[in-house]
């Protein structure tokens, strides 16, 4: 039984009405979710900080943090976050304890960990809707960050709902479809041919096959934009064809941008080329990050300050600039890269020693 075409029309209405519907709809959702729990001052002295009630409405993973306004770590070598830090912090909800700190590895902490916290991070919870008021201890002295207006931060992350998100791009592609379709079922209705009534006029009794024939004959005749069979077919080329317009509208704005990669030059060695270097009567310079984070200059522990005044030092009397940098293989990507910026500050070319590199040196020593 084929539905008729005043039916297709208000199908293709709602889908139409759906699909311009369905994009401002979801912004809308996403404008009134509660991604910032928390966003409060805290002080950084030993003892309790306790948040009032806080509302969340959404089922998502928390993170619980602290945000500096002006803060590089490597900057202050006498009062940096990663070391000064020690927290812990209880959730709660309707008078009773919900969670405690649980890092990314899915670790609970019941106490103040052994050592400093990862920078500001400070955890993470799942949440359901409802209201919570959280109670941070701060265990360690942290007042020379106060200068820096620490903020507790409790926080969902929105990348993948936000205008770049995988998510947001899904509703806006259906609206689209919605839409697309819609159009689709419109066409076919305004082109399927409408089917009329036999009227047999009095008198003409007699006659009814004469006039069923003409009548069936007369439809036949009547000329049709679109088959049955072209129906499907049809609505395919307009969702095609909508997508393809999107494309045509969005591919030029898209494409247009780039990312410009900010990063610090560096060079790597080859084994032979190392091994030629270390037989080298010379004395080179060698920049190492211990695990714990120190860096040493050729064995001689020094600061930060210390370490580009030294490498200045060094280069006015060299003619060659280039400085050995190598690490603990435990030690941070964040402290590495903050010691290659140190030469860098001192106008020296980096040369990266990677794990395993001196190794390599040595193994091929070896079989000389």
């Amino acid at each position: 039984m084929r539905t008729p075409a005043a039916a297709r029309v208000w199908v293709s209405v709602l889908l139409i009405c759906a699909g311009i519907g369905l994009f401002p709809a979801y912004h809308r959702w996403f404008a009134t979710r509660t991604w910032v729990a928390v966003d409060s001052p805290i002080p950084l002295a030993p003892g309790h900080v306790r948040i009032g009630d806080f509302h969340v409405n959404l089922h998502a993973v928390y993170y619980v943090g602290i945000e500096f306004q002006g803060y590089n770590s490597w900057q202050h070598p006498n009062c940096q976050d990663d070391q000064v830090i020690q927290a812990r912090w209880w959730l709660w909800r309707d008078g009773r304890v919900a969670a405690t700190w649980e890092d990314s590895w899915g670790n609970h902490w019941n106490g103040v960990p052994d050592g400093p916290v990862e920078s500001p991070y400070l955890g993470v919870f799942d949440a359901s809707p409802g209201h919570y008021d959280i109670d941070v201890e701060i265990a360690s002295d942290a007042s020379c960050l106060q200068p820096f207006h620490p903020r507790l931060r409790v926080y969902a992350d929105d990348s993948d709902y936000a205008a770049s998100g995988w998510i947001n791009a899904t509703a806006f592609l259906g609206s689209c479809a919605l839409i697309g379709i819609g159009a689709g079922f419109l066409l076919v209705s305004s082109a399927a041919p409408a089917a009329t009534a036999i009227q047999i006029p009095r008198g003409q009794s007699l006659a009814i096959f004469d006039t069923l024939r003409v009548q069936h004959e007369s439809l036949r005749r009547r000329p049709t934009l679109m088959s049955p069979g072209a129906i499907l077919p049809t609505v395919a080329y307009s969702y095609a064809a909508t997508f393809f317009l999107l494309f045509l509208v969005i591919a030029p704005f898209r494409l247009s941008r780039f990312s410009r990669s900010q990063g610090i030059p560096v060079r790597l060695l080859r084994t032979d080329t190392i091994q030629a270097t270390m037989d080298q009567p010379t004395t080179g310079l060698l920049v190492y990050v211990a695990r714990n984070g120190d860096l040493y200059l050729n064995s001689r522990r020094l600061t930060s300050a210390q370490l580009e005044r030294a490498l200045e030092q060094q280069f006015a009397l060299r003619a060659d600039w280039s400085v050995y940098v190598e690490s603990d293989p435990d030690v941070t990507c964040q402290t590495v890269v903050r010691a290659m910026d140190l030469v860098r500050s001192a106008n020296g070319r980096v040369i990266v020693l990677t794990p395993g590199m001196r190794a390599d040196a040595a193994a091929a020593r070896s079989w000389r």
